[in-house]
């Protein structure tokens, strides 16, 4: 039986009693406020096991969005740790050719002051043979019957003079 139903009925026997308005007595339905509907026990149920549902979708789509968001994070610490490892590399090549410049400097002073040795060294050795060449060349003159000193140091320079030619 509808609400409806009931209040027609109601109503009916309301005016059989002489009552001429029965709205006295009775709210017709449709003035009614509806109550709520509760739901049942098996209503409760597959609402608890949509929530369920729902919630279970919900945090799976949250897993793969945290995913991805990590992998992406992931992909720029290694994008950030090649470019690093990238500048480290040339910084390390950079100093390598400062310090094969600062070498080659230091190699190039140190070779010429070697040449400038060397040479000094051999005009000194120079000097000193001459000289020693020349002592030998008077003792020998000396040797030979020279007069007096003046004229074997003649003799020795004349001797020089002409082995040079």
């Amino acid at each position: 039986m509808q609400p409806q139903n009931a209040y027609n009925g109601l109503e009916d026997l309301a005016e059989a009693m002489g009552k001429k308005d029965p709205t006295r007595y009775f709210t017709p339905p449709q003035n009614i406020p509806q109550q709520p509907h509760k739901p049942s026990a098996e209503e409760m149920q597959m609402q608890v096991e949509q929530f369920k549902a729902q919630s279970a979708s919900q945090l799976q789509a949250q897993k793969h969005q945290l995913d991805a968001q990590g992998e992406v994070v992931k992909q720029q610490a290694q994008a950030a740790q090649q470019q690093h490892e990238k500048e480290l590399e040339a910084q390390r090549n950079m100093l390598q050719m400062q310090q094969d410049e600062r070498l080659a400097t230091v190699k190039a002073q140190l070779d010429a002051e070697l040449a400038r040795y060397k040479a000094d060294l051999q005009s000194q050795t120079q000097v000193e043979v001459a000289r020693i060449n020349a002592e030998a060349k008077i003792l020998a003159a000396k040797a030979m019957g020279a007069k007096d000193a003046s004229t074997a140091s003649d003799d020795a320079a004349y001797q020089e003079a002409h082995e040079k030619e």
